[in-house]
């Protein structure tokens, strides 16, 4: 048996959230299979990295000088790089060796004739494969039509077995009401989250709220909590790896994302039983609806009105619970989604 190839997943985050807990889970389902390595800025990742054991390339920024260095140092023979600014600055390498550009988010600007737009449309000429985690992701891109040959619609990986295991493992347990999952930044959409948990706090004074994640909008946002007077309802947990516990022990997540390219938490939500009231956004739409929670896009009373709704009517939760986990297992599936990677894989290195 010959040696095993080399992938490059190139990131431009730092920290853990849906598309890295995504790359890792892609790592761990083909280390039999392929010799991996995960680049990226130095940050809160590499610790979860080397609880797993994954090769990691620590850069103090993301540039096409240092994928170069990285690509001297482990040799791949094909670069998986996540999301835009991955994508482009690794095209510009120049290398020749294939490159798969994965799509885990919906931005605004894929929507409009820009410098952007125009620069990436003339990387994705050089993309091997173009994969997207859900048909809106394309659909949006202004020059998307002209790339369709090479997309591929891959969804994200659900391993239903895994999260409940690590629901039951994780040592924080604490109950709430609702759950905020996710990063502290503008497209999670926080402030309008505390506008519709204000409203709340009103109708229900020791509402339970916990908010699960870290970002550049922290600061900005405790202030804000402060200003509302939710010191005693909100308790800030930050970034944590095992998120899980804190989800099932929750009633409702509440997830006003102003784009999302699938959703994941949302999902990981479903499969612990707990129902998702959310915008809408992206891929959403696809697994969210009123049986297992409820779509609400930027309507603030809609929010209000589900949410309290769902804390208050206890048959009218434990329906949409049973449902959200039925749902679950139809999305479920980590099988198809590890073998529909490889296929990929196998095309760009024939």
């Amino acid at each position: 048996m010959g040696e095993k190839k080399r992938i490059l997943h190139i990131l431009n985050s730092n920290s853990y959230s849906g598309a890295e807990n995504v790359v890792i889970t892609i790592i761990e389902n083909m280390k039999d299979t392929y010799d991996c390595a995960y680049l990226s800025p130095r940050g809160p990742i590499s610790k979860v990295l080397a609880e797993k054991d994954i090769p990691y390339i620590a850069v103090e920024k993301l540039s096409v000088r240092t994928i170069r260095q990285a690509i001297a140092d482990f040799q791949p023979d094909l670069i998986h790089a996540h999301d835009f600014r991955a994508g482009m600055l690794s095209c510009l390498t120049g290398t020749h060796m294939p490159i798969i550009n994965h799509l885990h988010n919906n931005s605004p600007w894929l929507k409009h004739f820009s410098p952007w737009t125009i620069a990436y449309a003339f990387c994705c000429r050089k993309f091997d494969r173009i994969l997207t985690v859900s048909a809106s992701v394309m659909d949006e891109f202004i020059f998307g039509k002209y790339f369709r040959n090479k997309t591929k619609i891959v969804g994200n990986p659900v391993d239903l077995k895994k999260i409940q295991a690590l629901a039951d493992e994780s040592t924080l347990k604490d109950g709430s009401d609702i759950i905020f999952l996710g990063r502290l930044t503008p497209p999670k959409n926080p402030y309008f989250f505390l506008k519709v948990m204000n409203r709340i706090v009103k109708k229900i004074p020791d509402v339970q709220i916990a908010v699960v994640g870290d970002g550049e909008l922290r600061s900005q946002f405790e202030s804000q909590i402060k200003e509302y007077h939710l010191e005693h309802n909100i308790k800030m947990y930050g970034f944590q790896s095992n998120p899980y516990g804190l989800v099932q022990n929750s009633k409702v997540m509440c997830m006003p994302s102003l784009w999302e390219g699938f959703g994941l938490a949302a999902v990981e939500a479903l499969c612990l039983g707990i129902p998702v009231v959310c915008s809408g956004a992206g891929g959403l739409s696809d697994f969210i609806d009123e049986q297992c929670g409820m779509i609400c896009g930027e309507d603030l009373e809609k929010y209000v009105d589900e949410i309290i709704k769902l804390l208050s009517d206890e048959s009218y939760r434990r329906q949409k619970s049973k449902v959200s986990k039925i749902q679950a297992e139809h999305i479920a599936n980590i099988r198809p989604y590890i073998e529909s990677i490889l296929e990929q894989y196998n095309y760009c290195l024939k």
